[in-house]
């Protein structure tokens, strides 16, 4: 993720937090469309490649030729690295997570508009506004952490085993 440059501190506190929170949307939008493209595509080039072993398996059974039988375990393998690839990446999580996101800030940005044309004071926007994009941006920090973290950590559906002292 690019961190944004820096804001036109010239124009009074209502320009930062407007320039900060356009930014963010920007950026988390070119990330959100980075992971969903990856996703994807992943999801695609396995689906493709699963169909391959099962039409090798299926042309070497049939005409006895090995070769066949050492693509399919060829491509097995590749599929493989491609599963522990988007494992580690945990592409799918951080679509999902930039996606929610990207919601609040769109949300926060929303209220600060309403907020204005509603006559508050800029300078009490503007806190109150930053505030709450340093919570959404603290959140993303958290929830990608967690993300992080759980590549290595077991899921609550497998959790590891006990040795019972068998």
């Amino acid at each position: 993720m690019h961190a944004p440059s820096d804001p036109p501190v010239d124009k009074g506190g209502l320009a930062v937090v407007s320039y900060y929170i356009e930014s963010y949307e920007k950026e988390y939008v070119r990330i959100r469309n980075f992971s969903k493209r990856r996703v994807s595509g992943v999801i695609t080039l396995v689906a493709a490649l699963n169909a391959g072993i099962a039409v090798l398996g299926v042309a070497s059974a049939a005409w006895k030729y090995p070769w066949f039988g050492l693509a399919s375990t060829v491509l097995a393998g590749f599929v493989g690295v491609l599963a522990a690839r988007n494992n580690l990446f945990r592409d799918q999580e951080l679509w999902q997570l930039r996606t929610v996101i990207l919601s609040k800030l769109q949300q926060v940005k929303r209220e600060m508009k309403y907020r204005i044309a509603s006559g508050e004071g800029e300078q009490l926007v503007a806190s109150e506004i930053m505030k709450k994009l340093d919570e959404i941006l603290d959140q993303d920090l958290m929830g990608w952490s967690g993300v992080s973290r759980s590549a290595f950590a077991p899921s609550e559906n497998n959790p590891p085993a006990v040795n019972s002292g068998n």
